[in-house]
């Protein structure tokens, strides 16, 4: 079904099945804010939500691992806490003490501390960032011990554990699954990401942090995609590594 013959009838219909703008937009292949603005602008009064405590938690941590107001990808965090439009995030941060009038600092930029700190902060450690860490082991809160390869691995998995102690995903494991390529016969026949993620309604996503892309990581994800289409792989490079604020 193409968007021009969407009718407002199915996407309210639909609505009321999910309850969610994101999830019925996704259903039709539009963006959530079309969806909310066209049920509106029909009269349909949509469920008002207040934030609650733990999703206030997330936009904490959001904007604390962003040092620079540029860094936010509030449309993201919007569709990540179900939200139509992200300047209600802007607007619950401000409430929350998260900006200043101007909206143009941060908390995490007035205070000078980067995430790792921030979360060594919270967890009662001494803070140390891992900028410099080319591999070692990394400790997840539930006690799992991985060993990570680079730097950006291991602040990929602290801002993953700290999605986790907020409950914005379930569970998150580090290289537990390997993907075959059965009938490539030679060259790249296998393909292990590097994070798995289980998010809160069951669905898994596997994320791939890379620095920059090689050809036999390029073979890699586009063999995944050709033997493995019903696998979400979500490859981190620098741009969507900066949008969260880890560089």
């Amino acid at each position: 079904m193409t968007r021009s013959k969407v009718q407002i009838e199915e996407l309210w219909s639909t609505y009321q099945e999910t309850e969610s703008v994101w999830r019925t937009a996704e259903r039709f292949g539009l963006a959530g804010q079309t969806v909310h603005e066209r049920l509106t602008k029909a009269g349909y009064k949509l469920k008002a939500r207040n934030f609650s405590p733990e999703e206030d938690a997330i936009i904490r941590q959001v904007y604390a691992m962003s040092p620079r107001a540029r860094d936010l990808n509030l449309k993201n965090l919007a569709k990540q806490l179900d939200r139509p439009h992200h300047t209600n995030i802007s607007r619950r941060a401000k409430e929350l003490g998260l900006t200043d009038t101007t909206r143009k600092l941060t908390v995490g930029q007035r205070d000078s501390l980067s995430r790792a700190q921030l979360l060594a902060l919270q967890e009662g450690r001494s803070p140390r960032t891992y900028s410099n860490v080319a591999k070692g082991w990394y400790e997840t809160s539930s006690g799992k011990r991985y060993f990570l390869k680079s730097g950006w691995e291991t602040k990929y998995a602290e801002y993953l554990e700290i999605l986790l102690k907020t409950g914005a995903i379930l569970e998150w494991e580090y290289e537990p699954d390997t993907f075959w390529f059965e009938k490539i016969k030679r060259g790249v026949r296998s393909y292990t990401p590097d994070f798995k993620i289980t998010h809160k309604d069951g669905t898994i996503e596997y994320h791939e942090v890379k620095g920059w892309m090689d050809k036999k990581s390029q073979t890699k994800i586009k063999r995944m995609a050709i033997y493995h289409p019903d696998v979400t792989l979500v490859v981190m490079m620098k741009p969507e590594l900066k949008a969260i604020g880890l560089i």
